[in-house]
Order: C-alpha cells, then structure tokens, then sequence
C-alpha cells in the first residue's frame, strides 16, 4: 500500500543504542514524528490544540536497523475512518537505499480533553481528514 504522507529524519547519535543501531523504542518516537507533521498539515496548527486524540494501540513490526549517518523516510496515511477511532499505517525506509527499516499502525481515538473521555469523530473533522487524504492519495 502506498502512504501518502511523507517526512523525512535524520538518525541521531542519541537515538542510538549500545549495539550501534536504532534503539527500538525510537521507532515510534520517528512515527509520532510523522503524525505530528502530519496533523499540522492537515489542521493547518502547529501547536498543541492541532491533536484531538489519543493513542490507543501502537505496534512496530522490525525490519531491517537504522544506523546513524542514514536518514529515515517515514511514510503514513489513514488507512481506516471508524466513528470514533482511526487507523493510520507507517512505512519507514532508508532514504539512499530505500531499504524497509519498519512498519507500524496506531489505532487512535477521537477524543474531549475538556470531559476527559473519548467522542465520536466531529463531522468537521471527518471531511477534513477524507479531503486532506483524497488530496494526499491524488499526487502520490
């Protein structure tokens, strides 16, 4: 499948772990990377207020490590529009040899910080993630 969100991210020094690659709790670090840029785009926010969810289930499949002196291409979209709930997927590959270095999905939940609780997507909200991502889906 091909995610149409893209941002790229150096590997840093501190990202790495004593076997010299990665550290794999990162990975998601580089994916809510991807998310935030992504959200910012699509809300047209680049502050806290941008995010009206939360996290509800996060996974990482690993495929390859990431070393320092590469640069991660991570790549997302929103694969599954539920009521109160979405889906995005992830792809993150090195920029030169475009080697799979992951995947992962997070089920996130739309959610009221004001009532501390989950809601239905708001129906603003909805169209604008459908429009934001038909846009996205168009030039890929």
């Amino acid at each position: 499948m091909q995610l149409p969100f893209v941002t790229r991210i150096p590997v840093r020094f501190r990202d790495m772990d004593a076997m010299g690659h990665l550290n794999h709790a990162v990975y998601f670090t580089y994916m809510e990377f991807g998310r935030q840029e992504y959200w910012f785009a699509l809300s047209g926010l680049r502050t806290i207020k941008a995010f009206d969810f939360i996290v509800g289930k996060a996974e990482c499949t690993y495929k390859s490590p990431a070393v320092l002196g590469e640069t991660v291409v991570v790549a997302l979209g929103i694969t599954r529009l539920g009521n109160a709930s979405f889906t995005m997927e992830y792809q993150l590959t090195d920029q030169d040899s475009g080697r799979l270095l992951a995947t992962g999905k997070t089920e996130l939940v739309s959610y009221d910080y004001a009532a501390k609780r989950p809601r239905r997507i708001l129906p603003e909200m909805r169209e604008k993630m459908q429009a934001f991502e038909e846009a996205l889906r168009t030039k890929v």
